[in-house]
């Protein structure tokens, strides 16, 4: 289950990262620092793309017992909060299978070459097969800036405009 979802995870924010379906993800790139919150700022269409490769995956589960899919809910709400936390300590061990918060804070990075890159959710396989991983920005993480360059405002804070975001072109 694990292993096809995630493969389907990392195309579908592939995807999001594409100019037809960046403005739906947009808002999710707008902190302009990471907190365990971050994962969950998400819009409507996002949260319904991202959860079609779970619902595409559960069949997979099908002879499991109803316990197995409560932990399998919670697991995804901490891994979407871990993934998210402001900490930027590597761990090379770990990054070389999981996702981590350093690792996946490339991926937030104002940089638009690091927008594309780092897009796994649970194993950093995807990105080394696809040739998406980056293992350090080029200035650093220290120097490294969070957040999309164009809402350095009040305007991601807004409900009504984050709402209507997936429908406006800019």
């Amino acid at each position: 289950f694990y292993i096809v979802e995630d493969f389907g995870l990392y195309w579908v924010h592939r995807l999001m990262h594409t100019k037809p379906v960046w403005r739906i993800h947009r808002w999710h790139h707008s902190p302009t620092s990471l907190y365990w919150l971050s994962g969950i700022r998400a819009t409507i269409p996002h949260i319904a793309l991202f959860n079609l490769t779970c619902i595409i995956a559960l069949p997979l589960l099908h002879e499991a017992s109803a316990w197995a899919f409560q932990v399998i809910m919670v697991e995804h709400i901490v891994r979407n909060n871990w993934m998210h936390l402001n900490v930027t300590w590597r761990s090379s061990w770990l990054e070389r299978v999981f996702v981590t918060p350093r690792y996946h804070q490339i991926h937030h990075s104002t940089d638009p070459a690091h927008q594309r890159t780092n897009l796994g959710a649970l194993l950093t396989i995807w990105d080394r097969l696809f040739g998406t991983y980056v293992a350090q920005p080029s200035a650093g993480h220290d120097a490294m800036d969070i957040g999309n360059q164009a809402w350095r405002d009040e305007r991601p804070a807004n409900l009504l405009w984050a709402l209507k975001l997936p429908f406006v072109s800019k």
